[in-house]
């Protein structure tokens, strides 16, 4: 009397397996189509970035869902790449500063990596720069406007990443939909433009549909990758 019970368990159990490998892919494929689709960007700009050595240098920056890269210029290839910063991992914070502009840090709060092992066309050296912190990152804005533009992107990027993945890929240029791609300093009728058509108002629906953060950045630490540490980064 046993035997179907225990043959139905191990049933179940495949069948449970099948949907996490099946969901998983899902996943990975929406994680690349952010990559490769030019559309599904919530804001690119010029940012000062602060290295280990507290010199600012300036660095192009593109807020995806879940993602942040950054770029020695516009041109976004792999020879331009500098790494990948897993939002998911990440707090934001604004940062008080005697300068003009406005700053705001990047963290790991248990002070552990903040970067992804590869970049997006699996790049796993990225270009020379100045090196830069493994568990934080500073940045600065030219002004507090452009500033609390990249923090709402941040935030956006970081709290509704695969809500975002999946509206802005279904709903892109096609559809008439704008998308989020908000370079320079101003906000008027950008962010809440693309916001409007694309997400739900309530945020608890928001909550319901994000899917587990972690698969993003299981993404890029596979069991195939070889672990790795970038050489400008510095603990």
């Amino acid at each position: 009397s046993l035997r179907p019970s225990k043959l139905d368990r191990k049933e179940s159990y495949k069948a449970q397996r099948k949907n996490y490998a099946k969901e998983k892919k899902r996943v990975e494929r929406e994680l690349q189509s952010s990559f490769n689709d030019e559309s599904i960007i919530v804001r690119s700009d010029w940012l000062k970035v602060r290295g280990s050595l507290k010199s600012w240098c300036k660095l192009w920056c593109i807020v995806k869902p879940g993602l942040l890269l950054l770029y020695k210029s516009p041109k976004v290839k792999s020879s331009h790449w500098i790494g990948t910063i897993i939002l998911s991992t990440c707090e934001l914070i604004e940062r008080p500063s005697k300068k003009e502009g406005f700053c705001f840090k990047l963290f790991h709060p248990m002070d552990q990596s903040i970067w992804a092992s590869k970049g997006p066309n699996g790049e796993t050296i990225g270009a020379v720069v100045q090196p830069l912190p493994n568990s934080h990152l500073i940045f600065r804005a030219p002004n507090n406007a452009a500033g609390k533009c990249w923090m709402d992107a941040l935030e956006l990027a970081l709290r509704c990443s695969s809500l975002l993945l999946r509206t802005m890929s279904k709903k892109g240029p096609s559809s008439g939909i704008a998308p989020l791609n908000n370079s320079g300093s101003g906000c008027e009728g950008d962010m809440t433009d693309g916001m409007h058509h694309t997400l739900p108002t309530s945020s608890s629906t928001a909550e319901t549909l994000v899917l587990n953060e972690s698969d993003t950045e299981k993404h890029f630490t596979s069991g195939k990758d070889v672990p790795f540490s970038y050489p400008f980064i510095t603990h």
